[in-house]
């Protein structure tokens, strides 16, 4: 799926061969915002689909505790990663205030964006690979009670790990988190600031 997404934004602009609309959101999720219009070729959508189809199940052979496909489906087709102002600018450049439209839905990854736009200190791609990261964690190990986001960095994956902690509905203790990192970053205390702005519970 993450194949298909870079083969369309890498050749959204190539002429010549029969050309067809990406994907609506509405096949992937149908709580997703419109797609943008984004015209590629019919031919590499036939072929990103049938190869990212392949690694999925050839992955899901060799590790069964994957993220619900309704997750990777919100994700893949969120309006900011097919927005033409999203394909217009290098995914390094960090997100701001301006780009929290882009995250106006409801649901706890549009919280999360909004937060970090807030922030200002992330690029869009880091958002983007730390949630997809959080979701196959959180699905991999959805009872660990003690999470340690090593190399952390800015550490929004313990963040996220955070949120995503599902103790209400059961009977376990709170989830607690600890990052290591030879350096904390600047950004990891804005990051902090936000998050706990947003998701005061936290606090």
């Amino acid at each position: 799926a993450v194949l298909l997404c870079l083969i369309l934004q890498r050749y959204g602009a190539v002429g010549g061969a029969p050309r067809a609309r990406a994907p609506s959101p509405s096949t992937l999720c149908t709580n997703s915002a419109p797609a943008s219009e984004l015209s590629v070729p019919s031919g590499l959508i036939l072929l990103a689909e049938l190869l990212a189809r392949k690694a999925i199940l050839a992955e899901s052979a060799l590790s069964p505790r994957l993220p619900a496909v309704d997750k990777w489906a919100e994700l893949l087709s969120h309006k900011a990663m097919w927005a033409e102002s999203t394909l217009a600018h290098s995914p390094r450049r960090k997100l701001s205030r301006r780009h929290a439209s882009d995250f106006a839905g409801v649901g706890l990854f549009n919280s999360v964006a909004r937060a970090i736009c807030e922030a200002g200190v992330l690029p869009r791609k880091e958002l983007f690979e730390t949630w997809a990261v959080a979701i196959r964690v959180q699905a991999a190990f959805p009872h660990a009670r003690r999470v340690a986001d090593v190399a952390s960095g800015h550490g929004l994956l313990a963040w996220m790990l955070l949120l995503l902690d599902d103790s209400e509905e059961t009977s376990l203790p709170p989830r607690t988190a600890v990052c290591i990192d030879r350096r904390m970053p600047a950004s990891a205390e804005r990051i902090e600031q936000c998050i706990l702005l947003a998701f005061p519970e936290l606090a």
